[in-house]
């Protein structure tokens, strides 16, 4: 009977579906079969069907169902190589917490990618739980998951690990943990009202997969469940594209930083450059003086924009009198009392004289404790007068 068994071979292709599932039923490898109308993915004991209807929407599920599959080495190798749906937004400048030059410069080396929080910890958690409610809420269909990240067959720096894909509804689904903060920035599921840089993401899985439709399912406060429908926008599709494809080829490939631009990472970015710090100024330069003359116009403008806000939120300090605070039609405003600030080199400082410690041991302690040191721009003082 052993004998009997077939040698399968991972991508092996089939002229029927039925000898492809033969095939899988008798292997003992883990491996994905293909065969023209359908594919087969068998892991571990386990075979999943899914035969193909010829829909021009959902050809490319085999791609997916590929993902699927036990990762190889040389797999393993490639799942940090070129850009993937969560990074899209961050390349075309659309995030609002990582610029393009911080993506940059975790794909070139330069720092260390993001390794998470406790809001990614526990949506990591969730996430399971959050995808059997999806199902439970939609006649228990079947969601896959992939176990890698997935290459595009022609674009092949474009890579997606999507949080599943849904045979039954022709769509995928991607998952979110959302802080109560964050809660303000997802509106009227009717109208598709999810943040900027996840409509990005889902666009990014849509021309991935070649499907019309995508869930977005976050759950918001860890006890709000939302379901976003969210539909095909090719326009946008076409754009993000040629963006993320401009920005892999000419400035990761090219290792050439993305244009300049007004974040603090790109500051960070310019410091990280210039390590080595000469003695003495550069010497002047038309171009210097413009920008110094267009940095202190700027200055001087936010201080008198500055001096007008201050003016208008004593004018609501005044209002407010002796209670904690305003109800307004842009939101609650509130004015309590804190606590002060504690200066904690004071109280090390306090304890180390109580405790017979040595200045000496005080300031290595303070200095083991003190973080990198920083390279402010400074201007001169006589722009804070104007």
């Amino acid at each position: 009977m052993e004998s009997h068994k077939p040698h399968i071979q991972r991508g092996q292709i089939w002229e029927d579906r039925r000898e492809a599932s033969r095939a899988l039923r008798l292997g003992r490898e883990p491996t994905v079969a293909r065969c023209r109308v359908g594919a087969v993915d068998y892991d571990a004991g386990r075979v999943q069907c899914l035969w193909f209807r010829g829909t021009k929407s959902w050809r490319r599920i085999d791609r997916f169902l590929a993902a699927c599959r036990v990762i190889g080495e040389e797999t393993r190798e490639k799942f940090f190589e070129g850009l993937g749906a969560s990074e899209a937004a961050a390349a075309v400048g659309e995030h609002p917490y990582k610029p393009p030059i911080q993506l940059y410069s975790e794909l070139v080396g330069d720092l260390e990618p993001f390794e998470g929080n406790q809001l990614t910890h526990w949506g990591n958690l969730l996430e399971p739980a959050i995808r059997k409610e999806f199902s439970d809420r939609h006649d228990n269909c079947e969601i896959l998951v992939p176990t890698g990240s997935d290459y595009h067959p022609e674009e092949s720096w474009a890579r997606a690990t999507p949080d599943g894909l849904i045979p039954s509804l022709k769509a995928g689904i991607e998952i979110k943990n959302v802080g109560v903060r964050s809660a303000w920035r997802w509106g009227d599921p009717e109208l598709e009202q999810i943040p900027q840089e996840y409509r990005i993401q889902v666009a990014w899985y849509q021309w991935f997969y070649d499907l019309e439709q995508w869930f977005v399912v976050p759950l918001i406060g860890g006890n709000q469940y939302r379901e976003y429908l969210i539909h095909r926008d090719r326009e946008l599709e076409e754009s993000l594209i040629e963006s993320c494809r401009d920005f892999w080829f000419n400035n990761v490939q090219a290792k050439k930083p993305p244009p300049l631009d007004g974040s603090s990472a790109y500051a960070e970015y310019l410091a990280r450059r210039s390590s080595r710090i000469r003695g003495e100024y550069r010497e002047r330069s038309d171009h210097g003086d413009f920008l110094a003359q267009e940095a202190r116009l700027v200055r001087a403008e936010i201080r008198r924009a500055e001096r007008e806000l201050t003016l208008i939120e004593n004018q609501i300090r005044e209002e407010i009198g002796d209670y904690c605070g305003i109800e307004t039609s842009e939101g609650r405003i509130h004015w309590k009392e804190q606590r002060g600030r504690t200066s904690w080199k004071g109280v090390a400082q306090e304890l180390a004289s109580t405790a017979g410690v040595t200045r000496e041991v005080l300031d290595e302690a303070i200095a083991n404790n003190t973080g990198d040191p920083s390279r402010p721009l400074r201007v001169p003082q006589k722009w804070s007068r104007e």
